[in-house]
């Protein structure tokens, strides 16, 4: 997966305290008067193995976690970050917040909301 920063006291993506934020890499949606057009290439992230983001994750003293982009979601990012949110669940009390593009029907088809 490719992300283009990490945030680890992020005051402004969370609605309950500091939070990990993640900005990762790759967006297909265009929206109009989007605040963070770089996150849109692919190719301008940097390559991140599940297995760093989980130890972040872990060893992060925030209790909420953030996931943003461009779109965490993207097809090339879809796979691993629906792991994440499931390792997220299964292995600690943080909560997620998601921000994403698409519709929460098509979310509801990946996760359980």
């Amino acid at each position: 997966m490719k992300i283009i920063s990490i945030v680890e006291n992020d005051p402004v993506n969370s609605m309950t305290g500091f939070t990990l934020t993640f900005y990762f890499a790759g967006c297909s949606h265009g929206c109009k008067g989007c605040f963070s057009k770089n996150t849109w290439n692919y190719d301008s992230g940097t390559d991140y193995t599940l297995e760093t983001i989980k130890n972040m994750i872990l060893n992060s003293r925030w209790k909420n976690v953030t996931f943003l982009g461009g779109d965490p979601l993207f097809e090339k990012n879809r796979e691993e970050v629906l792991e994440l949110i499931h390792f997220i669940k299964e292995n600690t009390n943080k909560k997620i917040y998601l921000w994403t593009g698409f519709l929460k029907e098509d979310v509801e088809k990946w996760i359980d909301v």
